[in-house]
């Protein structure tokens, strides 16, 4: 007789495979975005290669900023939908304050005059939210912060931010030209948010 039956137990062959297909299912999503990201800054990091043109300058940037949000996001909902599955499934809480899960969601509650409940996106600046997302993701797998938010790479991914707000919201002709030595902080922001995602 297997545990399920009669024994006032669930099935434990039952709960692994809602589990498996639970996993599954976030990986795919996870791996869904993140993959075309990458495939992305790839090819543009081709293109430039093959021809170093303003526009394809600003491309790569676009790209790399891109994979950068797409994968921040994609962690953030991993967490919120892992989260959901243990409130849902078991008595376990994982280590997480009801405030980081609000900003997990990227949303901000509040009422209106006639005490009506009101929620509504609450976008949070790009750097900051960065180092929050990756201080959740290394508290929620149990490991200690290895990334460096001090050194020479951290600086090269800030340098690219600004370069990037830059090129998003030009005042004048000149804000759209990336020079070599943006390009060389640009591809040293990349390797930095590689290790720092595949430290955690």
């Amino acid at each position: 007789m297997s545990v399920g039956e009669d024994s006032g137990f669930p099935d434990l062959d039952e709960i692994d495979q809602r589990v498996k297909e639970f996993y599954d299912e976030v990986f795919n999503t996870y791996v869904n975005l993140v993959r075309p990201l990458r495939a992305d800054v790839r090819e543009a990091a081709t293109a430039m290669k093959e021809d170093d043109s303003l526009f394809a300058r600003r491309s790569y940037l676009r790209a790399v900023f891109a994979l950068f949000e797409g994968e921040l996001f994609a962690s953030r909902t991993t967490i919120l939908q892992n989260i959901r599955y243990i409130d849902e499934n078991t008595s376990l809480r994982l280590p997480l304050t009801d405030a980081e899960r609000t900003l997990l969601k990227e949303v901000e509650f509040s009422l209106d005059d006639d005490g009506n409940f009101r929620m509504r996106n609450r976008f949070q600046p790009h750097l900051a939210y960065l180092r929050f997302t990756v201080e959740v993701l290394c508290r929620y797998r149990g490991k200690p912060c290895a990334v460096d938010f001090t050194g020479q790479g951290w600086q090269a991914y800030r340098a690219a931010h600004a370069i990037r707000n830059r090129i998003m919201h030009p005042r004048r002709l000149e804000d759209l030209f990336i020079s070599d030595d943006e390009v060389i902080q640009i591809k040293l922001a990349t390797r930095w948010f590689d290790d720092a995602m595949s430290n955690i």
